[in-house]
């Protein structure tokens, strides 16, 4: 099978198409053959090791994981021996649509909300070489302690109930998946340079039913 594979930290042309070997799934683990993914900015950080502390659970020099993605769909291809809530043959969709900017200060965006409301922060600004968008986060959390208003770090914890509601939500048209680009498998490097370009306005999806 093929797969989108990089040895060491850089732009995106360190990323390459390359054959693999089929991974076994382990007694708690599936495989999904995928037809579709996604590029997201945390692609982006860990292609290029940037904020450096990325390193620390990367790897120092060279990625440990030689594989990026976080976001797929496809279809499930084997299960291992202790699991129960997926079959082969399966289709999985994993999906979030959320405004992770984060190009604005506090002081800017406090404008527009209501004395006591909460700030969510997803993402920032790359700008910072060694905490990247650690610095908004910070920034906006101090920030707030002067207000009555409160921000809060989010990073998504993927689980099966809230994947099916969201499956649930967009089935039903009451939730829509908004995608900005479309890139074959073979332009992912192309996409990851979209992405960290900033410009997206959606999803950038990479198609991948081929590989």
């Amino acid at each position: 099978m093929r797969a989108g594979v990089h040895d060491r930290y850089g732009p995106p042309d360190v990323l390459r198409i390359e054959d693999v070997q089929r991974p076994v799934p382990a007694d708690d683990e599936l495989l999904v053959r995928v037809h579709a993914t996604t590029v997201t900015q945390t692609d982006c950080h860990r292609r290029a090791a940037r904020p450096f502390v990325w390193r620390f659970i990367l790897g120092l020099r060279r990625p440990r994981r030689r594989t990026l993605g976080l976001e797929f769909a496809g279809v499930v291809d084997d299960v291992g021996s202790a699991v129960t809530q997926f079959a082969v043959g399966d289709r999985r969709r994993f999906d979030l649509a959320i405004d992770i900017a984060g190009t604005r200060s506090f002081r800017q965006l406090r404008r527009v909300l209501a004395p006591s409301a909460t700030l969510v922060v997803v993402g920032g600004k790359r700008a910072n070489r060694l905490f990247g968008p650690l610095t908004h986060v910070a920034g906006c959390k101090l920030g707030a302690l002067a207000t009555r208003q409160k921000a809060a770090f989010f990073v998504a914890k993927l689980n099966k109930a809230d994947m099916e509601t969201l499956r649930e939500l967009l089935e039903a048209g009451t939730l829509t998946s908004v995608v900005d680009d479309v890139f074959p498998f073979d332009r992912v490097a192309d996409a990851l340079e979209h992405m960290g370009a900033g410009h997206p306005r959606g999803k950038v999806v990479v198609t991948v039913a081929d590989a």
